[in-house]
């Protein structure tokens, strides 16, 4: 599963977090990765768009103008909807990082988790 990306690597699914060592708290990480939906970052609340056909669209909304939106769903793929088709749309409150993620890694291997973000564009 890849999701986020650090350093050009990864995905653009999430947010990058190169830099997240050096913008968040230990605790907000913690807080993340344990109740993503808590806290989610500006920019990557999940929409869900319903078009007058039925068609349904979830994901992050990547860029939209008078005539469309574009979103990106959980796989990376991106839709264009004309919002003169558009019949319902609404911001979820519910991550699109799954809940339950770190369940089952030991408490060292959370810790580590941790540790490695928090030192993601800190200055060493």
């Amino acid at each position: 599963m890849k999701c986020h990306a650090v350093n050009g690597e990864g995905s653009n699914i999430g947010s990058d977090l190169s830099s997240i060592g050096a913008a968040a708290p230990v605790d907000y990480l913690i807080e993340s990765l344990l109740a993503p939906s808590e806290k989610i970052k500006e920019g990557y609340r999940m929409s869900v768009i319903i078009t007058e056909d039925g068609d349904v669209y979830s994901g992050t909304v990547v860029r939209e103008d008078e005539r469309m939106v574009l979103i990106r769903n959980a796989a990376g793929q991106e839709n264009r909807v004309l919002k003169s088709s558009i019949d319902s749309r609404d911001k979820s409150g519910i991550s699109r990082m799954p809940s339950g993620l770190t369940a089952n890694l030991s408490d060292i291997e959370f810790r580590d988790l941790v540790v490695y973000l928090a030192s993601l564009g800190v200055q060493q």
